[in-house]
């Protein structure tokens, strides 16, 4: 007789019928189950900041919980009145300085025989016969049309996002309130000898997931205020929009850090070349500073993500779902990589795995 799968052994569930409705509900409603785990992402920061509050005030759990909702609400209104005006300001000179920037970079090009390569590059766009300003007016209008497109774009994704941002915080503090009651509700869906380890695999799932937020809230930090610091003393423009930038992209790592970059380099040859040259410079010490220094410590508490499997997942879900599935590629893998450790390798191979806060072979 055959010998059934391991899944099912384990936890009463069959793997293939499993994988077909996920994958059904992936293709059908992708863009829905993206923001559902991001309400899960909000859930999950506010129970582990509930719990890091409640653990040194001794509050009731549910003290903990509104003391940290007032917390975030109190600095994000206060943050508002105080940056928006002075952000909104920036952004609109950033509007008016941007062209200047590029144009400054095209004569910047124009000095050397490089720069003038790619400018012919561009100039090979346009008709072929035409002169050569005639070739890069004729670029020059289908950049600006394509920027007009993207702007467009912009607006509308934006207000799509933001929609989906305000859902994705209000069920997300739904789930929060009542995070044990959803945890009790889902392991009750396995059978009574499996509910033990399923338990375990969500609380480790959890646990590690909050490692990875609180991680990257650090890093969001650091590295906002260091980008504001360093593009102040440098003198380019738009510093405080910058670093604002620079800390929201953080959220994605890898790819993240490299958006950040290209908006003050552009703007730094408003200024000069040179201080376009020390602003690539400074990003590049910090990204760097970062990903060795500050990065192995504030992840400690989550699981280890290859650089290889996280950037091929990032780039998987940004072709399956755009923006939404950049955004949250990296918590997916730090759960998938828990899952992995703990279902396949530990419960079918029976192999140790090093999963922190866990202590591999406790259950098997």
């Amino acid at each position: 007789m055959q010998q059934p799968h391991f899944l099912t052994t384990r936890f009463g569930v069959g793997p293939a019928l499993t994988c077909a409705v996920v994958g059904l509900l992936m293709w059908l409603a992708g863009d829905v189950l993206m923001v559902l785990f991001a309400s899960l992402l909000v859930a999950v920061f506010l129970d582990g900041a509930a719990g890091w509050i409640g653990h040194r005030t001794r509050l009731s759990r549910r003290h903990s919980l509104l003391a940290v909702v007032l917390l975030i609400t109190v600095s994000t209104i206060a943050g508002v009145w105080l940056l928006a005006p002075r952000v909104a300001d920036q952004v609109d000179q950033l509007s008016r300085d941007l062209p200047q920037s590029l144009d400054r970079l095209t004569s910047a090009l124009q000095q050397n025989a490089f720069g003038r390569w790619l400018l012919q590059q561009g100039e090979s766009m346009g008709k072929s016969g035409q002169a050569e300003g005639e070739a890069l007016s004729e670029v020059g209008r289908g950049l600006t049309a394509k920027a007009a497109s993207l702007a467009g774009m912009a607006v509308s994704n934006g207000f799509g996002a933001l929609a989906y941002l305000v859902f994705a915080v209000a069920n997300g503090l739904y789930l929060a309130a009542e995070l044990d009651s959803y945890r009790n509700g889902f392991v009750r869906l396995f059978s009574p000898s499996k509910r033990v380890r399923v338990n375990e695999v969500v609380g480790v799932s959890i646990h590690s997931l909050q490692g990875w937020l609180f991680g990257i809230a650090v890093s969001m930090t650091i590295l906002g205020v260091a980008s504001f610091i360093g593009l102040s003393i440098l003198g380019v423009p738009l510093a405080l929009t910058f670093a604002l930038f620079t800390a929201v992209m953080t959220f994605i790592p890898n790819l993240g850090p490299v958006m950040s970059v290209i908006p003050p380099v552009l703007l730094g040859f408003a200024e000069s070349p040179m201080t376009s040259v020390y602003v690539l410079v400074f990003y590049i010490v910090l990204q760097n500073a970062e990903g060795l220094v500050l990065t192995p410590k504030v992840q400690q508490h989550a699981a280890s993500i290859p650089p290889a499997l996280l950037l091929s997942v990032q780039l998987l879900l940004a072709a399956l779902w755009g923006f939404y599935g950049l955004v949250v590629a990296a918590p997916l893998c730090a759960v998938g990589v828990v899952l992995v450790q703990m279902i396949y390798l530990e419960d079918h191979l029976g192999e140790d795995v090093d999963i922190p806060g866990y202590r591999s072979g406790t259950e098997s």
